[in-house]
């Protein structure tokens, strides 16, 4: 019976949903910070984020560390947009704005040194029951456009959303809503969808023959000899020699611009998710370090969840073991992208002949997307 259980176990960490099988509860009290420094990378963005103590900072990039700072708010009153000053508080490389009466997805306006406003947003969209549901916008392109807000977003599981988080992502018009989970995992946790949704569209994007081989280690009793590391560079090189069919709809599905807005995920939105957000962005033209970022914050917004099923697990696996399954690690996206190259020599061989995405359809995808 423990065989059998810890065999089921580590399928889950596999196919990222522990998360339903222990039943997680939000509410945890974990003496665990964050690692901030995934907010921000050399040369890219700020980010807005919510602290701890629920108020809103900007995590500046060391390029933009020292300067004068001018920061606004975008209102919208009486059918027209007004800028009102934000007073804010900076401390090395965070400006912690100074009120806690800003509204859910509050745009705002940083200017440094009086150069080009950036405008920035939340990209987390604070959510009951997921906890890496954001949004792609606000990117730039290696030609200085950038990624409008409120179009496509990337998730975790969506079969928990209570009925504040409904509400919140109907008032946000979604459209569509992409699952890349299995059938197991769907009938597990069924996606709870707001009533704005007029497509709700399956792709089951499978793994491999990873299960059998990780549950032939565990019947043998030498589960924690199981090199995650390599089974995961093995999945992101299987989501592109083998599920090109289902990434090849998603790209379909996000170059209609009916379609919007429009969230994909799969149960921990960071390995199927993590890469259907990769080739989105780099069809758009986001330079790659950028691309990076983005895989990397789900390490950052999945913080309290992965910590809460290491400390759970720990009675049946060793955390070394656990964690290569838990994080996204650069080695993996970089083994998809490494298998693009090598398979298709290049990526636009790859969006051509592989995705079905020519050069009309990238400038049209482009077209619905950047400003």
């Amino acid at each position: 019976m423990h065989i059998s259980f810890v065999s089921k176990l580590i399928w889950y960490y596999l196919d990222n949903g522990l998360k339903s099988f222990l039943r997680l509860n939000k509410k945890h009290d974990f003496d665990i910070k964050p690692d901030y420094s995934l907010l921000v990378g050399d040369n890219v963005l700020p980010e807005l984020h919510q602290n701890e103590q629920n108020g809103l900072e900007i995590h500046l990039p060391e390029i933009l560390k020292t300067g004068d700072f001018s920061l606004k708010e975008l209102k919208y009153k009486q059918g027209k947009f007004s800028l009102e000053d934000v007073a804010s508080t900076k401390n090395e490389n965070i400006l912690q704005l100074n009120s806690d009466q800003f509204r859910d997805q509050s745009f705002f306006e940083l200017i440094v040194d009086r150069n080009k406003p950036i405008l920035l947003k939340q990209r987390l969209i604070q959510l009951d029951g997921t906890c890496n549901f954001r949004d792609l916008g606000g990117y730039f392109t290696r030609e200085g456009r950038k990624i409008k807000w409120g179009k496509v977003f990337r998730a975790d599981h969506l079969g928990k959303l209570s009925k504040a988080d409904l509400k919140k992502l109907s008032d946000l018009n979604f459209k569509t809503v992409i699952d890349l989970r299995s059938q197991t995992e769907m009938k597990s946790s069924p996606d709870r969808l707001p009533s704005s949704v007029k497509h709700h569209i399956h792709l089951n994007i499978a793994q491999g023959n990873h299960e059998k081989f990780i549950k032939k280690m565990v019947f043998s009793g030498r589960g924690d000899l199981l090199d995650g590391k390599e089974i995961l560079k093995d999945i992101y090189e299987y989501f592109v020699t083998e599920a090109s069919e289902q990434f090849t709809k998603i790209m379909e599905i996000l170059s209609d611009e009916k379609n919007l807005p429009l969230v994909f995920h799969c149960t921990a939105g960071k390995d199927r998710t993590g890469f259907a957000a990769a080739i989105f962005l780099k069809a758009l033209g986001v330079p790659e370090k950028t691309i990076f970022k983005d895989y990397l914050l789900s390490n950052f917004y999945r913080t309290y969840d992965n910590e809460y099923i290491l400390e759970k697990g720990g009675y049946f696996l060793k955390r070394n073991v656990m964690e290569p399954f838990l994080f996204v690690d650069k080695s993996y996206l970089e083994n998809s992208f490494l298998a693009i190259k090598e398979k298709y020599e290049g990526w636009e061989n790859y969006f051509e002949n592989e995705l079905k995405m020519g050069k009309d359809k990238m400038v049209a995808m482009r077209k619905i997307y950047l400003q």
